[in-house]
């Protein structure tokens, strides 16, 4: 008999053959952990590259090569859910690479019963382009800061881990929501079961960030619209209130200014080339998020009406 496994990784794929051989050879890599075996669960998410011969050349141990034709990470990492023997399932995007000590940190906690779900930590890939100089400092990959995030702090699914039987205690990852589910699901965990979000800064993934503006700002809207979602499902604890529309609007005016005068003092000699560009992706990234959210406010609004 097979014996069970003490983990399932579950990694939803969609469109993703220049990350995931860095992924796989990081998952090959990994340190054994005292929760004993580790399956693997590559969901392909009705993919139309190179992932699919990808995932099955992979060199995987325990490897289980799952299709979900509904599109969206939360469809995907829920058939990887259904499939999970472990009693713990850890989640990783197809983005990220795991240092080789990640699964053994990130699954030490649950030795502990009271623990059910953790979070680990993540940092950017080392950068070369503007759009990815200016997600690695503007902090997209701070995991510490997602589970402090009040009032909904949440485990970031890039990298994260949870008992099975709470994953499925709670129906697994909300699939309505493109963005926002980690959030919605880390909520639902805490609400059902009142426990707190263990932090483990030691099981690190570096996350490979947009590449290039368009999708930068193609993440910004899709972040925005997730935000929207949320606070349409909690007004009791982020309401869209006028106090908070009325700061958001002298932020987002305080940031397009702060990039014009710093394009200035860039070419004055008064400002560096790297605060006057990470002042213009900021501005522009918060353009596009409030785009996002405004958009998404008002359809829902013309379909409450």
């Amino acid at each position: 008999m097979t014996e069970r496994p003490g983990v399932s990784v579950i990694v939803p794929v969609y469109n993703a053959e220049a990350t995931l051989p860095a992924l796989f050879s990081a998952l090959r890599g990994q340190q054994p952990h005292a929760l004993g075996s580790t399956e693997f669960l590559i969901v392909d998410n009705a993919s139309t590259d190179t992932s699919r011969e990808l995932i099955e050349r992979s060199g995987l141990p325990n490897l289980g090569v799952l299709h979900e034709e509904r599109r969206g990470p939360s469809a995907a990492r829920n058939r990887g859910l259904r499939a999970a023997r472990g009693d713990v399932v850890a989640l990783l995007d197809a983005d990220c690479v795991p240092t080789r000590g990640w699964l053994r940190a990130l699954v030490e906690p649950f030795d502990d019963p009271d623990v059910l779900i953790v979070a680990g930590g993540l940092a950017s890939y080392p950068p070369r382009t503007g759009a990815q100089r200016f997600a690695a400092r503007y902090g997209l990959n701070d995991a510490r800061r997602s589970v402090n995030n009040a009032p909904l702090p949440f485990a970031n699914t890039r990298n994260m881990a949870v008992r099975r039987d709470v994953a499925q205690a709670v129906g697994g990852w909300p699939e309505d929501l493109m963005f926002g589910e980690d959030v919605e699901f880390s909520y639902l965990v805490r609400h059902r079961f009142g426990c707190e979000i263990v932090f483990r800064e030691t099981a690190l993934c570096f996350h490979q960030d947009r590449e290039s503006d368009a999708d930068l700002t193609s993440q910004a809207y899709s972040y925005g619209r997730g935000t929207a979602a949320l606070y349409r499902r909690h007004p009791d604890l982020v309401a869209w209130t006028l106090p908070r529309r009325l700061h958001r609007r002298r932020r987002s005016t305080q940031r397009w200014l702060s990039a014009k005068l710093a394009g200035v003092g860039r070419r004055l000699g008064r400002v560096s080339s790297e605060d006057a560009e990470f002042a213009a992706y900021l501005a522009r990234w918060d353009h596009a998020y409030w785009r996002g959210f405004g958009d998404a406010w008002r359809t829902s609004d013309q379909h409450d009406r």
